[in-house]
C-alpha cells in the first residue's frame, strides 16, 4: 500500500513558500486461499467430479470394516450433510454388528439417516460352506480329500463365516500334504485347530482370545460358555451361560461377565438389556467357540508371554513343522 500526502504551505508575512509531497508505504501478506474444513474439502472434489460426468449416476464409495474403526463419531453426521450438499455421491457402508446404531456409534443419527437402505447379510448356510470345501478340493484335482465327518465337522466350527472354513481348511490340507495323506477326517480338524491356536496362524483372533482370558481359567470358561450358548439371534442368556458355566466348575459367571465388557479385556461382548448379551464380533465368537482351551489346569496353564499353552510339546505338536 502507497500513499501520497500533497503539502503546501505559504508566509504570511514577507514572502516565500513550499510545495512537496509525503511518500509512504506499507506492505501486509494474506494467503490467497482460506483454510476449509476437510469435509467441505471433500465435498467440493466430489462435487467437481459428478460435474464433470465422469459417470451417469454419480459416485459411490464404499467403505468396508467400517466395524474396524475405533472412533467413527461424526461420520454420520456428515453423511447427513453430504446427502443435502452432493446428493449424486452415496456411501456404502459395510461393517460387522449387531443393529445399525453399534456400527456407527451415533444412536440419534444412523435410524433416521438409513432407515430403507440397510441391507442385512446372513451367515452362509450350510450347503454354501460346504461348496467352499468342495472347490478347494478340485482347485487340487481332488489329490487330498475331506470326509463327511470332517466336513461336518469345519461347517459346525465355522458358523456361517467362511473366513473360518478358509482358515482350518487350508491349514488341514498343508498337514495333509506334508504327512502323505489323501484324506482328511474329523480329528484331524481338531488337531488342526489346535495348532492354529498354538501358532498364532491369525495372529489378530489368537490376541483377542488371549486378552479376553488373559491368565484365568474361569474366565476362558465363562468365555467359552456364552459362546456355545448364543441363539440363533447371536443373543446370549445369561441363565443358559452361567449354567452351563457352573456345570464346568465356574459359580461365579457374573464377575467373569462383568470383565469382559471392559476394555481392559477387550470388551469382546456387550449388553443389550437385562440378563441378555452378545459377541461384537460374531467371528470371534465362532473363533471362541473352536478354540481348544489353554487354560485346562493350574499346573500347566498358559502365562501372558509364553510361547506354547496347554501341555503341548514340539513331539505332539501335529502342525508346526513346516507351517
Amino acid at each position: 500500500m502507497h500513499s501520497l500526502s500533497p503539502k503546501l504551505s505559504a508566509k504570511l508575512l514577507g514572502f516565500g513558500g513550499e510545495v512537496g509531497t509525503q511518500h509512504s508505504a506499507e506492505e501486509t501478506a494474506e494467503p490467497v486461499l482460506t483454510s476449509h474444513s476437510l469435509d467441505a474439502v471433500f465435498t467440493n472434489i466430489v462435487n467437481d467430479i459428478v460435474s464433470e460426468h465422469l459417470s451417469s449416476d454419480g459416485i459411490l464409495i464404499v467403505v468396508d470394516e467400517f466395524d474396524q474403526i475405533r472412533d467413527p463419531s461424526g461420520f454420520a453426521s456428515f453423511l447427513k450433510a453430504l446427502a443435502t450438499n452432493a446428493p449424486k455421491v452415496k456411501f456404502c457402508i459395510v461393517g460387522v454388528a449387531a443393529d445399525m446404531q453399534g456400527l456407527m456409534k451415533e444412536h440419534e443419527s444412523a435410524d433416521r439417516l438409513f432407515a430403507g437402505s440397510i441391507i442385512n447379510l446372513t451367515p452362509m448356510n450350510e450347503g454354501e460352506l460346504d461348496e467352499i470345501i468342495s472347490i478347494g478340493e478340485q482347485q487340487i484335482h481332488n489329490y487330498i480329500t475331506f470326509t463327511r465327518d470332517a466336513r461336518d465337522r469345519l461347517i459346525g466350527l465355522a458358523q456361517g463365516h467362511p473366513y473360518m472354513v478358509h482358515l482350518v481348511g487350508k491349514y488341514a490340507l498343508r498337514r495333509a500334504f506334508l504327512d502323505d495323506r489323501k484324506a482328511i477326517g474329523a480329528t484331524h480338524i481338531d488337531d488342526t485347530l489346535k495348532s492354529i491356536a498354538e501358532s498364532a496362524s491369525d495372529p489378530v483372533l489368537e490376541h483377542r482370545y488371549r486378552r479376553a482370558v488373559g491368565a484365568s481359567q474361569q474366565r476362558e470358561v465363562v468365555l467359552k460358555a456364552l459362546a456355545e450358548t448364543q441363539d440363533s439371534q447371536s443373543e446370549i442368556l445369561t441363565t443358559t451361560a452361567y449354567k452351563l458355566a457352573l456345570d464346568r466348575g465356574v459359580d461365579n459367571a457374573s464377575q467373569y461377565v462383568g470383565q469382559l465388557v471392559t476394555d481392559e479385556y477387550g470388551a469382546e461382548i456387550t449388553r443389550l438389556r437385562e440378563e441378555y448379551y452378545r459377541f461384537t464380533d460374531s467371528l470371534f465368537c465362532a473363533y471362541v467357540k473352536a478354540h481348544p482351551s489353554i487354560l485346562r489346569d493350574s499346573e500347566n496353564s498358559w502365562l501372558p508371554g509364553a510361547a506354547t499353552w496347554g501341555v503341548s510339546t514340539p513331539e505332539t505338536d501335529p502342525v508346526t513343522d513346516g507351517v
